[in-house]
């Protein structure tokens, strides 16, 4: 299994412009996974297709990156090209919303929290794309949240147009996710 702190530098190098913000979203997910609880199967797959729908057939768009903790974002922008459904994805999304319930009793905020010191050291260490005051400024926001799931930065979601779903590892064979 990949470290944490490989994880964070892999996914600073592979997106050059993350915030804080989106580090912490990366860690969230690799401690709790997806922060979607599905109430509605069918809600969630019209959710999905619609998104699928948007997004351009990318075939040169990475599929699967991993986010350590078991956790895997699933792109959609490949999708089409690779022969995979919505319905598939859904289905793994779904699964995965009820491994996130129940291993919510295993994650610990503890260990949430020993990541983001991670990522604090990464900072002071200069191995992030923001600085260190950027990071402690964002982080006393956040604190005062207490901890709560984020979405991307506008910097983010503006430069690498995010349009994945949070897959349990052990399910992208058994959804037809991978070979």
């Amino acid at each position: 299994m990949i470290d944490t702190e490989t994880i964070l530098l892999t996914h600073l190098e592979r997106y050059p412009d993350m915030q804080p913000q989106d580090c912490i979203k990366l860690l969230y997910q690799n401690e709790f996974g997806c922060e979607h609880l599905i109430a509605d199967r069918d809600a969630a797959l019209a959710w999905i297709k619609k998104e699928y729908d948007s997004v351009p057939n990318d075939p040169g768009h990475i599929l699967i990156e991993g986010i350590g903790g078991g956790w895997t974002r699933v792109h959609m922008e490949p999708l089409e090209v690779k022969g995979i459904s919505p319905e598939a994805l859904c289905k793994a999304f779904v699964e995965s919303a009820r491994v996130c319930k129940n291993n919510n009793a295993i994650a610990t905020k503890q260990r949430f929290l020993k990541k983001i010191e991670l990522l604090e050291r990464l900072s002071l260490d200069g191995k992030t794309c923001f600085t260190h005051e950027q990071l402690v400024s964002f982080l006393e926001q956040y604190r005062a949240l207490d901890y709560p799931a984020v979405h991307h930065s506008e910097v983010f979601r503006k430069k690498y147009h995010p349009t994945y779903r949070v897959i349990w590892g052990d399910y992208l064979k058994e959804f037809g996710l991978m070979d």
